[in-house]
């Protein structure tokens, strides 16, 4: 399957077909359609690849897998009014689900088809705060775990808003919610692909990682560690614990049947985890974009014995080649590496890498990214970074010294700019009217900096030193002035108050007080020489 983007046509009648299948055995094209958004474009096949699926507005159409597909319609529909997510079962009896998403008050619901009998749901299971959902499938018998996802977290705990689980059931003899004994979101869960028993991780860091049976009971539990994914190899002997993301990395490997830990690996980095279709090996690998430094994989043996390991300057992806892990039996007892497998450990496939040393990589000094390339756009000298040899002259430095003239002067904020007298150079001496020289002046020149240094060493003079006796009585007078506009103001609130109590109010304690002050106030201000009015 190929998707492209989507180009709107001139003519409705010619649409972009952007989605095509191919039969991958000739490379001949089989189909095309038109999907106009890259979320879910990918169609969704049955085990035995006899049908396709493709969701359109409020119907799952069904395709089989041959020429010209779609050009005739659709083998199958499912119609499901307000649909927004599907997904098929990966056992030989393929199972449908859907999720509606709340609308008009009504709750969000997943619904459970059989494959061409789509007339009534084998199960069913409603339930609130679900915006988007995830289906883990069981292989065994089509049970389903219903993760959902809501956007806002109505508690106000958490940025990513609130996660739930629920269980269902291919019958449809019994679904319920999963019960979670320690608050928080629900990180990762995973079938164990030999029984009926499921593993959760949940809760806030450190978070629980619990075993439940297929009535969603507790069965065991692993204890409380900073763990967010879990997976089972796929013969279901050995569990893989990990704390991948912004976690150490740390990995462990629990064997199922005794419920002991075998290994633990270190794993830093690394964004995925994934076992090997045998259940013999463990691959990890960092990946772009997500982190754009130390990309790469690596493959450890169960047993700890770290096997392969490659550097790559960008890997964006890296899978196992699919096989039937029926091919691989489990043995009773689990064994060692063998001994004839073949290791390669630290190569790289980037062309510039020639040896597998472990030499460390030069590493320069940190710039910010304002203050890289400078050299090559001319914008400052690059600082050297050789050291110095003992009793050797100083380096030359590349940048020109700044001229007198040039030189920054620090000016005092507020006061007057220095005369430009002081800058220039004294002016040599004038002859007198007798033709005789005049003495040079006693006082040496003045420098503009040096001056600006004596009187910034100076003490701060009080502001009212210089100030003269008119201004000095102008400023007392504005205080005056001041003072006596207070005084009536107070006087206006004591009237006011005289007025309401006329009225009949009942006045506060303070309020009579600040009455009784009146006569004080008419004094004060009359000895300023201002009248009341």
């Amino acid at each position: 399957m190929t998707w492209e983007k989507y180009i709107k046509s001139v003519d409705d009648k010619n649409t972009h077909k952007n989605l095509k299948v191919y039969r991958t055995a000739d490379g001949e094209l089989l189909g095309e359609f038109t999907q106009r958004f890259y979320k879910d474009w990918a169609l969704q096949w049955t085990d035995d690849e006899s049908y396709m699926a493709r969701m359109v507005t409020n119907t799952i159409q069904f395709y089989k897998p041959v020429k010209d597909i779609g050009c005739k319609g659709a083998d199958m529909q499912l119609h499901v009014e307000g649909v927004k997510a599907y997904s098929l079962s990966k056992g030989k009896n393929c199972a449908v689900a859907v999720f509606v998403p709340e609308r008009k008050g009504a709750p969000a619901l997943v619904r459970l088809f059989s494959m061409g009998n789509f007339s009534v749901p084998v199960a069913s299971k409603s339930f609130y705060k679900a915006d988007s959902i995830d289906f883990i499938w069981h292989k065994i018998d089509n049970s389903l775990l219903v993760m959902t996802h809501t956007e806002v977290d109505s508690t106000g705990k958490s940025y990513y808003g609130e996660t739930s689980l629920y269980y269902l059931t291919a019958t449809g003899n019994y679904d319920c919610k999963v019960m979670l004994d320690k608050e928080g979101p629900v990180h990762d869960v995973a079938w164990n692909p030999a029984s009926k028993e499921f593993i959760v991780v949940y809760g806030y860091m450190p978070a629980k990682v619990a075993l439940f049976n297929n009535r969603a009971e507790e069965k065991h539990t692993f204890g409380i560690e900073k763990y967010n994914y879990v997976r089972f190899n796929p013969q279901g002997r050995i569990l893989a614990l990990a704390g991948l993301g912004n976690l150490s990395g740390k990995v462990v490997l629990i064997d199922m049947k005794t419920k002991k830990t075998i290994v633990t690996l270190d794993a830093h980095g690394c964004s995925v985890l994934a076992w090997s279709p045998c259940g013999r090996y463990l691959l990890g690998a960092t990946l772009s974009p997500k982190l754009r430094v130390d990309n790469g994989f690596k493959i450890w043996h169960y047993s700890g014995t770290l096997v392969q390991s490659r550097e790559i300057s960008e890997l964006y992806d890296v899978q196992w080649m699919p096989a039937d892990a029926s091919l691989y039996p489990q043995p009773a007892a689990l064994d060692r590496i063998p001994s004839n497998i073949s290791t390669m450990i630290s190569e790289s496939f980037t062309p510039t890498h020639t040896s597998a040393s472990s030499t460390p990589k030069p590493t320069g000094a940190y710039r910010p990214p304002h203050a890289r390339n400078r050299d090559a756009q001319g914008s400052s000298p690059a600082i050297s970074t050789k050291p110095l040899v003992p009793g050797a002259p100083p380096p030359k430095s590349s940048k020109k010294p700044l001229s007198a003239a040039n030189t920054p002067v620090r000016s005092v904020p507020g006061a007057p700019p220095s005369s430009s007298k002081k800058s220039k150079p004294p002016k040599p001496s004038q002859s007198t009217s007798n033709g005789t020289q005049s003495p040079p002046s006693s006082r040496p020149p003045s420098n503009s900096h040096d001056h600006t240094n004596s009187r910034a060493n100076k003490p701060a003079k009080k502001a009212g030193d210089d100030a003269s006796p008119a201004a000095q009585q102008s400023h007392a007078a504005s205080d005056t002035v001041k003072k006596a506009l207070a005084l009536k103001k107070k006087l206006r609130q004591i009237d006011a108050l005289e007025k309401r109590r006329a009225s009949g109010e009942t006045l506060d304690p303070l309020q009579v007080a600040k009455l009784d002050s009146k006569a004080g106030l008419i004094a004060e201000l009359e000895s300023l020489g201002f009248s009341k009015k």
